[in-house]
């Protein structure tokens, strides 16, 4: 059973688009404001066991933990999960926790998704303005969109059919993974913080067509490591 209140909130934030740098300002304004309707708040700490899918947007509140268990699916149907609080899939090596069709999102938010034989299956991780945490370890990625959160650890993973963008993001770590089809992306934004960009260590990228692509976006630079590691291909464009 999925415990959760059916209540209807306005969660209004405002994102400053000052972490940008002046060339985007006239395309964003000063700031940008926006209003969501949340239709489902998972207000107590809540186990997945079997089948649940969510029909409308769904948000994990702060200080909750919502966790799908070994063989247990979250169907989120399409929607958006808004996690506030902790998301974590807690699979084992003879079953995997799995999240499939729909959208994770930590926007303006520092929820943490941990994932440990877990599955991500036609899932859109959305970094943009995320403030979140990110730990995949012995997790398999199908056909999703993943995107770089504030902190991103990735180990012994395998994406497929699953492109991965670095984003802006300069706390990144990424060891003994696999990307098959899955195009590694870093758009050389300015620098922002201090340290390494990211570290990719002991991974494979498989693929017949590009592999990792590193663009001088916004005319930056970039700060990304890679370590013994096989590549099949390279574009600097």
């Amino acid at each position: 059973m999925i415990a959760h209140d059916h209540i209807y909130v306005n969660v209004l934030t405002e994102r400053c688009t000052s972490l940008l740098f002046g060339a985007l300002l006239p395309w964003f304004g000063k700031s940008v404001r926006t209003s969501k309707i949340m239709p489902i708040i998972i207000s107590t700490n809540t186990t997945i066991s079997g089948l649940t899918q969510y029909t409308d947007d769904v948000q994990v509140a702060p200080g909750v933990t919502l966790t799908i268990l070994a063989g247990g699916v979250l169907d989120l149907g399409g929607y958006e999960l808004l996690n506030y609080g902790t998301l974590t899939l807690a699979g084992s090596s003879s079953a995997f926790a799995t999240m499939r069709s729909g959208k994770y999102s930590t926007d303006s938010t520092s929820g943490t998704l941990n994932s440990n034989f877990g599955r991500l299956e036609g899932v859109v991780v959305d970094g943009f303005f995320s403030d979140g945490s990110l730990n995949l370890d012995s997790t398999v990625v199908i056909g999703s969109l993943i995107d770089a959160l504030a902190r991103t650890r990735i180990d012994n993973s395998i994406f497929v059919n699953s492109p991965f963008d670095l984003g802006i993001e300069n706390n990144l770590t990424v060891t003994r993974t696999t990307f098959k089809d899955s195009l590694v992306s870093s758009d050389a934004w300015p620098t922002f913080g201090n340290g390494t960009f990211g570290t990719f260590t002991q991974s494979n990228f498989i693929s017949n067509g590009i592999n990792i692509k590193l663009d001088p976006f916004f005319a930056g630079s970039h700060s990304v490591s890679f370590s013994n590691n096989y590549i099949s291909s390279v574009r600097l464009i």
